[in-house]
């Protein structure tokens, strides 16, 4: 399969000897070139009657490597054991974000608390609620399961009545 698409694009290569590259950022495109008939040039009238160089046809999409992944696909990957130094890492790492996110979500909660109480959300830089959603008070349902999870048991509670 290797060899078959390396000689698919040394054939795209070769037969691609009329384009011209061009780089465009991160990738290089392919420019026609442009032809001049020697009549015109002749005649004083450059570049009136151009042509496009023509370009080899489009061959089909073969992707590479069928068969890569497979333990992924049948599901009989197994993934290495962790090693108790990077368990206690990432023991350490989530512990510390737990605070943090606590904190986010209690700051979020205030803002729409005071700013947009019963509408489906807070717009931040004006302090203005908004009813995009039917007024259902969307943000107030969708963050019920989320209060929950972070033990702010008062304001779940509150959010509910």
């Amino acid at each position: 399969l290797i060899v078959a698409r390396a000689e698919q694009l040394q054939e795209s290569l070769q037969s691609s000897k009329e384009l011209s590259p061009t780089t465009n950022g991160d990738s290089i495109h392919h420019e026609q070139k442009v032809v001049q008939s020697k009549e015109n040039t002749q005649k004083g009238k450059p570049g009136s009657d151009v042509t496009p160089a023509k370009l080899p046809p489009k061959k089909p999409f073969v992707p590479l490597g069928g068969n890569r992944y497979s333990e992924y696909r049948n599901g009989a990957y197994i993934p290495p054991a962790w090693k108790e130094s990077e368990l206690k890492e990432l023991a350490r790492v989530a512990l510390a974000r737990k605070g943090r996110v606590k904190m986010a979500m209690e700051h979020a909660w205030n803002g729409y608390r005071t700013f947009a109480w019963g509408t489906d959300e807070l717009l931040p830089l004006t302090n203005v609620g908004q009813d995009n959603w039917g007024g259902i008070g969307t943000t107030l349902v969708d963050s019920l399961s989320t209060l929950w999870l972070l033990g702010m048991k008062d304001e779940f509670w509150e959010a509910r009545d």
